[in-house]
């Protein structure tokens, strides 16, 4: 990939002596939009997403068993025993980080607020509106699986009726009572691995893709299709660093369990996808490998996917952004 470069731990040399070169300052050094766009993400990322999820509306559905994180931190989950909410109800989710789309779903207003719904089919019915100008907030409710498809658009229009005026508030993750909200790897810019990987005299090219604090979504090439690496966090089961294919590759990564998953596209040689367990122990034995995966446990894990470079870019990435959590307090 012309445009990456990993400099970190980069050096030229002159008369045979390496000279270090300092690394770039981030984000200083990119254009004038992907700061901008780093700057709202920084506003962003204390927010405690399930702070936008009213808990009485609910529990009106049924028994709460939980709420918090449940796989990617831009969303937030309240979940059900089995069989004990309204209609089959598994559970209820709020989450940012989509952008509008003109003619999507009914739209209603709710007392002022313009809300869209869309049915899935039975399965799931989601309710939207603007979370600011650049991109909305949903809530989600969606019934359990292989269940009667049910309309649910009336429950779901419900949570954001009672959730909307939350939107006036800034919740944060700092002593939230949610579950797994205030972590360590909640409080990492993922972006801030950049400087690592693009050339300082190729960062005019660069350009920041997500709206998402949690995670980082990037071309390091504006202008050529093909260079796009996202970085996601979440909070999800151990499985996810486990091989279940031929191919896979399990290591460690700054001593943390990866999962590493080439191409096996012919056509996209570079794409690769790498999963690391930043809060996770690798089992010594085979034995406690078979543990592992018949009594999953819920652990944080950073996920990247790029679609050029390989797999030795996507290590490299990954290295670096452990070696920016290990930094955290």
């Amino acid at each position: 990939m012309a445009v990456l470069l990993a400099l970190a731990g980069c050096s030229s040399t002159t008369q045979g002596r390496p000279v270090p070169v300092p690394a770039p300052d981030y984000p200083g050094y990119l254009p004038d939009k992907a700061r901008q766009t780093l700057a709202y993400l920084d506003t962003l990322r204390p927010l405690d997403i399930c702070g936008y999820l009213d808990r009485a509306a609910v529990e009106t559905l049924g028994p709460v068993s939980y709420i918090g994180a449940d796989g990617e931190y831009e969303s937030c989950t309240a979940r059900y025993p089995k069989n004990t909410a309204r209609h089959g109800i598994s559970k209820v989710e709020v989450s940012i980080g989509t952008t509008p789309s003109p003619g999507w779903g009914t739209k209603i207003d709710v007392a002022g607020t313009t809300v869209a719904y869309n049915n899935a089919g039975g399965e799931f019915c989601t309710a939207s509106t603007h979370f600011d100008e650049r991109q909305l907030i949903s809530w989600v409710v969606f019934s359990a699986v292989l269940s009667k498809p049910v309309d649910l658009c009336a429950e779901a229009v419900d949570v954001a009726t009672a959730s909307i005026p939350l939107l006036k508030t800034r919740p944060l993750r700092i002593g939230s009572t949610a579950g797994n909200v205030d972590t360590k790897l909640a409080r990492l810019d993922s972006c801030a691995a950049i400087p690592a990987f693009v050339a300082p005299d190729q960062a005019h090219k660069a350009a920041v893709l997500t709206y998402v604090p949690w995670g980082c979504g990037w071309m390091a090439d504006y202008y050529k299709s093909g260079s796009r690496i996202a970085i996601g966090y979440l909070h999800a089961e151990d499985t996810l660093i486990a091989p279940n294919s031929s191919g896979e590759i399990t290591t460690e990564i700054g001593g943390f369990p990866a999962r590493v998953i080439p191409s096996s596209m012919r056509r996209y040689p570079g794409h690769c996808q790498l999963w690391i367990g930043v809060d996770a122990v690798r089992p010594d034995t085979e034995k406690r490998r078979r543990e592992y995966d018949s009594t999953a446990r819920m652990i944080e894990l950073i996920r990247i996917s790029l679609e050029q470079g390989g797999c030795e870019l996507a290590t490299q990435i990954g290295t670096e952004l452990v070696r920016l959590y290990k930094l955290l307090p």
